[in-house]
């Protein structure tokens, strides 16, 4: 093969392969953006949420006392003995004590939720409280190690 042809393949393959990367880069790029995007959007989308009965003040058990009588649970809407629900939990960089992210959970809710950022895994009969819709209206929401970037980055912007 000439010399000149020979040169051309090897740019042309050259190329080619330079462009796999890029695209490489570019989804890369794409998925690291969207999953920042959807991490702010599902945080602005909890900020701006209105729940139908007054949230928790807190999380401490003392501070709670005459808060509890007479709430529905967040997820399943059923009338019993609740407990404060980290909508996003702690675990997954969740503000421990600011409003929007507390809820009225019931015990099987909330336990059987634990640390996950979804709907708890209960019969889909027994869930229709307005987290629960709210949640099914959301869509895909960010995974815990998600949202703990989110919650780092815009700590370290600060």
């Amino acid at each position: 093969m000439p010399c000149s042809q020979k040169a051309d393949a090897e740019f042309i393959q050259k190329s080619q392969e330079a462009g796999e990367q890029m695209k490489l880069i570019m989804e890369n790029w794409r998925q690291y953006i969207t999953k920042e995007n959807n991490s702010a959007s599902f945080v602005e989308f909890l900020k701006a949420l209105e729940s139908p009965q007054e949230r928790p003040s807190g999380f401490k058990k003392s501070s709670l006392k005459g808060e509890k009588l007479g709430k529905l649970c967040c997820w399943c809407s059923q009338e019993t003995l609740v407990g404060v629900e980290h909508i996003i939990p702690r675990s997954a960089g969740g503000p421990t004590i600011e409003r929007w992210n507390l809820a009225w959970a019931c015990y099987p809710c909330n336990h059987s939720r634990g640390s996950a950022i979804e709907i708890p895994p209960r019969p889909p009969e027994v869930l229709s409280g307005w987290l629960t819709r709210a949640f099914r209206e959301f869509g895909e929401v960010p995974t815990p190690e998600e949202l703990r970037n989110y919650f780092v980055e815009k700590l370290e912007n600060k």
